[in-house]
């Protein structure tokens, strides 16, 4: 078996598509937590009170990011399945369907956080 090192980047027909894809899935997982990093630094400019409510909020927005991300992942399998199967209505009907989940999270996001806001 010849050392890992030593083996070309690109063994297989699929592995130039993967990598291809995996980049830019690469950055937006860290997009978030880069935006709450160049929040952090900006923020911090401003006093400890406004730099412990941004970490807060980052926390809240971070955690509920996590538990939404069922969403995103469970959508792209479904419609991937439809469309590899040839039922581009399908694809596009399960498309529509994780939107509107997404928009109705979204709305309930809102309606309970909007108590809690200071006016």
């Amino acid at each position: 078996m010849p050392p890992l090192l030593s083996a070309p980047p690109f063994r297989h027909g699929h592995d130039h598509e993967i990598f291809r894809l995996a980049i830019p899935t690469f950055f937006a997982l860290i997009a978030e937590p880069l935006f709450l990093l160049t929040d952090s630094a900006v923020v911090g400019t401003l006093g400890t009170a406004a730099l412990g409510g941004l970490g807060v909020a980052g926390q809240l927005l971070m955690t509920f990011a996590a538990v939404c991300i069922f969403l995103a992942y469970g959508t792209t399998a479904a419609v991937a399945r439809k469309y590899g199967a040839g039922d581009i209505a399908g694809g596009v009907r399960n498309g529509t369907d994780g939107l509107w989940l997404a928009a109705l999270l979204g709305i309930g996001a809102i309606l309970a956080g909007w108590p809690l806001a200071p006016c």
